[in-house]
């Protein structure tokens, strides 16, 4: 399943954020969305552990 730009926002972050979090540049974290890379699965797993604190 693709991730979006909306799924990232949809827990509170920016790409910038995720960038900062993940230590990588803001464009390997556009180029993960875009296709799957090995970024991709570790802001998959960001993702939901923020919806996790979320609810």
């Amino acid at each position: 399943m693709q991730i979006t730009k909306k799924d990232i926002h949809g827990v509170g972050l920016t790409i910038g954020d995720v960038a900062r979090i993940l230590r990588v540049h803001y464009n390997t974290v556009l180029r993960a969305l875009k296709k799957e890379t090995i970024t991709t699965g570790r802001i998959r797993n960001l993702i939901a552990e923020r919806r996790k604190q979320w609810n």
